[in-house]
Order: C-alpha cells, then sequence, then structure tokens
C-alpha cells in the first residue's frame, strides 16, 4: 500500500503550507473557491486549496483513459502531489510569485517613490 500511494502521489505537503506558499499563484476570480458559511474552517481550506491548485496546476492536468486527472489531491489534512506538480509549482512560485513583492521592498528600502 505505501509503494503504490509513493507512486501515485509521492509528495506531501499540510494544507496550511500549501495555502501560505502558493496562494500568490491563484486567480480568485478565474478559479472561485467553493467555500461557504456553512463548512467548517477545515472545509473551507481544504475548498480554497482545491481552486488554488486547479489555478496554478492547470497546464500539468492529464486525460487518462477519457478522464480528466489533476496533478493533486486534496486530503483532510494534506494535499498530495503527483510527480514533478511540486517542481512546477516552486518554478512558477520564484519565477512570478516572488518578484513583484521583492521589488516593492526593494524600492521603499532605498527610498525611491
Amino acid at each position: 500500500a505505501v509503494t503504490l500511494s509513493r507512486s501515485a502521489f509521492p509528495i506531501r505537503l499540510d494544507n496550511a503550507v500549501v495555502r501560505f506558499r502558493y496562494s500568490s499563484m491563484w486567480d480568485n476570480k478565474a478559479f472561485p473557491s467553493k467555500k461557504n458559511d456553512s463548512m467548517s474552517m477545515e472545509e473551507g481550506i481544504r475548498a480554497d486549496i482545491d481552486a488554488m491548485m486547479s489555478c496554478a496546476l492547470k497546464s500539468k492536468e492529464e486525460e487518462i483513459k477519457g478522464k480528466l486527472a489533476k496533478a493533486f489531491v486534496v486530503g483532510k489534512t494534506r494535499t498530495y502531489f503527483r510527480a514533478g506538480a511540486l517542481e512546477f509549482l516552486e518554478a512558477n512560485r520564484l519565477e512570478n510569485g516572488l518578484d513583484a513583492p521583492a521589488m516593492n521592498i526593494q524600492r521603499v528600502a532605498r527610498g525611491c517613490p
């Protein structure tokens, strides 16, 4: 069972870590969360992460035997990623997600308006 789960989804991260680390890659308008007021906090976080990862990993989706296979699965406490999905996220996060805030911090630190 362990070998099988490791082969399908070898990378696991806590939901709180995923939400904090990759929230900058989420387009709320294109991929809205299915969270509502009747959900518990954990269910709301799972709904947010599902929308966030659907947005960020849209290009990594594959069609297998007529079904759409996502590059991730959101569990109760962890998010599971297929091979290559986390590397894709990290590369995009460093490339696109952190440049703008870093430039704003540098601009303020240097005293430029």
